[in-house]
């Protein structure tokens, strides 16, 4: 009966996990390297909004985003074009 208890601990510890990890919600990376953790709200060409548990609601503009992860599935973002230098 004790194997059964070891069995049933080592089920709940997996079942745990995966819903944690199941549950992370969006990233945002930005530009200067700063990851937040949230739920985007809306997203359009200019501005991101985040809701976040510990910030609140953030708007961000879009400039200073380099990254969008929605769950784990990573998002596309516009790179800005390289500024030529003087030869």
């Amino acid at each position: 009966m004790k194997w059964f208890n070891t069995l049933f601990g080592v089920w709940a510890c997996s079942l745990g996990l995966l819903t944690a990890s199941s549950v992370q919600g969006d990233t945002i990376e930005l530009a200067n390297g700063d990851v937040l953790n949230g739920q985007v709200i809306s997203l359009d060409g200019k501005e991101l909004v985040l809701k976040s548990d510990l910030l609140g609601e953030l708007k961000l503009d879009r400039k200073k985003v380099s990254a969008i992860h929605l769950g784990d599935k990573p998002v596309r973002t516009q790179q800005a074009a390289p500024v030529a230098g003087n030869p």
